[in-house]
C-alpha cells in the first residue's frame, strides 16, 4: 500500500486506494476518506474501528476512517501505530497531487507575466537604441 501511494500523484487514484484497495487487503469493512471541506465524522449508520487526521505540515487535508474488520479482532497498538504511519503517509501523498494538480495553473500564470514583462534582452536594446539616438548618456544608462 505504501508503494502505491508514493506512486499516486491525483486526487482520484488516492481516493480510491484508501476508499476501496486498502480495506479489502486488511479485511476492513469500509473505508472513508474525507477530504475539507466535507465534515471529518465517519459515515452514517457505521461502525468506525479506527480514524486519524491527515495533516501535512501545517495543512490539514481531513481525516481518514476504517470500518471494523470483516472478521477477526479489533486493530491492536501495533496496527493502529502503522495505520497513524499510513496516514501520515496518505497527507504527503495528497498534498504531493495537490502540487501536481496545480501546475499547469501555475505554469500558465508564469507564462502570462512573463509574456507582460519585456525581456532583459528587449530592455537593453532599447536602451542602446536610446544612447545611439544621443537621448541618454552612457553613466545613466541602466537595465532596469
Amino acid at each position: 500500500m505504501q508503494n502505491s501511494l508514493a506512486r499516486a500523484n491525483r486526487r482520484e487514484q488516492i481516493i480510491h486506494l484508501l476508499n476501496e484497495v486498502f480495506p479489502a487487503q486488511i479485511g476492513a469493512e469500509w473505508g472513508a476518506l474525507k477530504l475539507f471541506p466535507e465534515p471529518d465524522v465517519p459515515p452514517p449508520h457505521l461502525t468506525p474501528g479506527w480514524n486519524t487526521r491527515l495533516i501535512a505540515g501545517s495543512v490539514s487535508f481531513g481525516g481518514y476512517w476504517l470500518g471494523t474488520r470483516k472478521a477477526g479482532p479489533l486493530y491492536d497498538l501495533d496496527e493502529r501505530a502503522r495505520l497513524s504511519a499510513l496516514g501520515q503517509q496518505a497527507a504527503f501523498a495528497l498534498a504531493y497531487a495537490n502540487a501536481y494538480e496545480n501546475l499547469p495553473a501555475l505554469n500558465q500564470t508564469l507564462e502570462e507575466r512573463g509574456k507582460s514583462r519585456p525581456s532583459l534582452r528587449s530592455r537593453i536594446k532599447n536602451r542602446w537604441r536610446h544612447m545611439k539616438n544621443g537621448r541618454e548618456s552612457p553613466a545613466t544608462c541602466t537595465t532596469r
